[in-house]
């Protein structure tokens, strides 16, 4: 069908966890967690390195996206709390949105298992590259303002809500490109690029770009490409991923923690004089951090923050 919104790349089974102080709390006295260990920046590579960056991000109110050595951390940790499983990516969320106001679309997917399966719109069509059955949640924690934890040498308060996801995630880090998404690119309005972020090989990730724009060929020109940034795991492959789409991109998108990544420093949020400053910036640039290259198309390229199109 003409004018199909394509979305991808990849889709999550996320496990969405009731927040809960006291448990936090239990578990930075088991582990002895002090503030002066609360950085966000941490390898993850066990329970407590997990709760740790939690707690480091709580502090700041802060919100992103992180790797975790192994899915077994998340499952232990999210058997701790009251658990939500829901379907995440942006494409997917995206999806079902769309499909509570009657809207169809087509997603691209890397993954799937009978999760997947169950809690999909059947009104949106897939095109998938998963060979196999497979799972690998996504840990959301979303905290509230004002969540206070109690450290073994003082408290740390959340002086605004947010969120932070953790995963190891093989086929969204793979991202294999399946091989008839050109064919439904071929009949689309619109298509939404997103999930290089959780890349962590840079030869593998250049292999992938080859295969979407061999994809993105079959698009029709009057076709709008809407490209998130999110939140990289390998920070460099952010200049990748625009290097070689850019000129392809009409609206860049990101979210406000991702923003301030970029930026080094934060936001005030509530600020319209430092928002209009940011913004203004962003315009100049035309994109974050470097600006376009020579070559690329001289229209204006809208920069949207706040997350999902």
């Amino acid at each position: 069908m003409a004018g199909d919104l394509v979305l991808g790349l990849g889709g999550t089974v996320d496990y969405e966890i009731r927040w809960d102080a006291d448990v936090l709390t239990a578990l930075a006295a088991e582990y002895g967690i002090q503030r002066g260990e609360l950085v966000t920046t941490a390898p993850i590579v066990d329970e407590r390195t997990l709760v740790l960056t939690v707690l480091a991000f709580l502090a700041r109110g802060g919100g992103g996206e992180r790797f975790v050595s192994s899915s077994e951390i998340i499952e232990v940790f999210a058997a701790r709390f009251d658990v939500a499983v829901t379907l995440g990516g942006t494409g997917v969320r995206a999806g079902i949105a769309l499909d509570r106001i009657g809207v169809p679309t087509v997603q691209h997917l890397v993954s799937i298992d009978d999760t997947v399966r169950r809690l999909l719109p059947a009104s949106m069509r897939v095109v998938s590259s998963a060979t196999r059955d497979t799972l690998d949640p996504h840990l959301i924690v979303q905290y509230p303002e004002g969540a206070t934890v109690m450290l073994a040498d003082g408290t740390v308060t959340a002086p605004s809500a947010n969120r932070v996801i953790f995963a190891n995630d093989a086929p969204n880090r793979e991202m294999a490109i399946a091989a008839d998404l050109g064919d439904a690119l071929a009949e689309a309005s619109a298509f939404l690029v997103s999930g290089f972020n959780t890349m962590q090989d840079a030869a593998l990730l250049e292999s992938r770009l080859d295969d979407l724009a061999e994809a993105m060929r079959r698009l029709p020109q009057d076709a709008v490409v809407y490209y998130e940034d999110a939140g990289f795991y390998e920070r460099s492959f952010a200049r990748i991923v625009r290097r070689r789409i850019l000129d392809r991109i009409d609206v860049y998108g990101m979210n406000e923690d991702e923003l301030q990544e970029y930026l080094g420093r934060t936001v005030d949020l509530l600020s319209p004089d430092d928002v209009a400053a940011v913004s203004g910036w962003l315009a100049a640039q035309s994109m974050p951090v470097d600006p376009r290259p020579a070559d690329a198309v001289a229209r204006p390229l809208p920069i949207l923050c706040g997350g999902a199109p």
